[in-house]
């Protein structure tokens, strides 16, 4: 039996060629006579195979994972399988699929040998490469910040064990620059007021990057102007505090003693319950990291200084006077004539010893009077 076309050279030599064999199984027999004697047989049988599929373990792979899935072609003619040729530890999971999973690698490079086999036919093989790449260091951008006024900041960064990193401007106003943007730690510079975020992102191979935010925000710089000083008598003052254009203000007492300050976001807040003394208050102006603060000394005092109008005077025939009021140590003067004949004239009416002109025979009476702020007037 077996597949047509087989030709026996020499049938009646034991050891005869065969010609003319194709791929297939083959029954001979050997047949031996004599006379009239029964004969004797033996068959042999000869299996003739064809030479295996060339082999192909499929292209090189990169991979980012502990699994990787190959792509080797499947025999037509013969049976595959695969064997690790390099490379550390790995588990193939079905070494006669040419598709077959193969787990348990870690980072490095590998080598895969796909052999297509047919019985007593030369094998036929092909290497494939498995590049595993290790997973990138996680990101980590560093903390957010707050400057004030800044035209430069600074980038902190991890330095990545396994990738690189690289900065990028995620968003954010218009002209800043990165300085060295592959450095974990870099300057900005050409950043003003505004709110940024810059994104450093670690990348390794074909792994998916690990990426992470900063987020730096630039405040305006303020000003505080907490008004003029004052000196005045009471229990209350208002206060006169520039209002901030830009920021929030927040008065607080600095030094004196009791005191109640009722709106102290106000520039213009009344502050109550003082007593005669020195008071010291600060307006603070704070927009987030920036700050500017300014003081304001208040005093509080009983009043002007008590008015004394100097000495009665009689003078005979006189047609002037000077009068003799006190300096005042506290508040201004004024003389006023209260009763007396017309004409009298007060030269200076602002100054404690002024003249007094244009009198005639008759009782004068010249009031010294002191005044300051809010405070009662003493007069004498």
């Amino acid at each position: 039996s077996g597949p047509a076309g087989a030709v026996i050279t020499n049938p009646a030599l034991y050891n005869t060629t065969v010609t003319g064999l194709v791929p297939g199984s083959y029954l001979f027999r050997w047949t031996i006579s004599f006379a009239n004697c029964t004969s004797t047989t033996d068959d042999v049988i000869i299996n003739i195979y064809d030479n295996p599929t060339p082999a192909n373990a499929g292209p090189d792979q990169t991979i980012c994972s502990t699994t990787v899935t190959m792509a080797a072609n499947a025999p037509s003619i013969g049976t595959g399988t695969w064997t690790k040729v390099a490379g550390g530890t790995a588990t193939i999971t079905t070494p006669g699929s040419p598709t077959t999973t193969i787990t348990g690698l870690a980072p490095g490079t590998y080598t895969f040998r796909w052999t297509i086999s047919n019985n007593s036919c030369p094998s036929s093989s092909d290497d494939v490469q498995v590049v595993v790449d290790p997973v990138p260091t996680v990101a980590n951008a560093g903390v957010d910040q707050s400057l004030c006024a800044a035209t430069t900041l600074n980038l902190t960064a991890n330095t990545p064990t396994t990738g690189t990193g690289v900065w990028s401007q995620f968003s954010g106003p218009a002209g800043a620059v990165i300085t060295n943007p592959s450095a974990a730690s870099t300057t900005v510079t050409g950043v003003g007021t505004g709110t940024y975020v810059f994104r450093w992102t670690i990348s390794n191979g074909v792994c998916p990057p690990s990426s992470d935010d900063v987020q730096i925000i630039i405040y305006a710089a303020v000003t505080s102007d907490a008004g003029p000083d004052q000196t005045k008598c009471g229990t209350s003052v208002t206060m006169a505090a520039t209002a901030p254009t830009i920021g929030t203000g927040l008065w607080t007492k600095i030094a004196g003693g009791t005191a109640t300050i009722n709106t102290p976001s106000s520039p213009t807040t009344t502050i109550t319950g003082l007593s005669a003394g020195t008071y010291t208050f600060r307006w603070t102006v704070i927009n987030g990291a920036c700050s500017a603060s300014d003081d304001v000394v208040i005093t509080i005092v009983s009043g002007p200084t008590a008015s004394n109008a100097g000495p009665d005077q009689s003078l005979c025939l006189a047609t002037s006077v000077t009068l003799a009021g006190n300096i005042p140590a506290l508040g201004t003067g004024v003389w006023s004539k209260i009763s007396g004949p017309a004409g009298a004239v007060i030269t200076n009416p602002a100054l404690y010893n002024t003249t007094v002109t244009g009198l005639v025979p008759g009782s004068y009476l010249f009031r010294w009077t002191i005044s300051f702020a809010n405070c009662t007037s003493t007069t004498d």
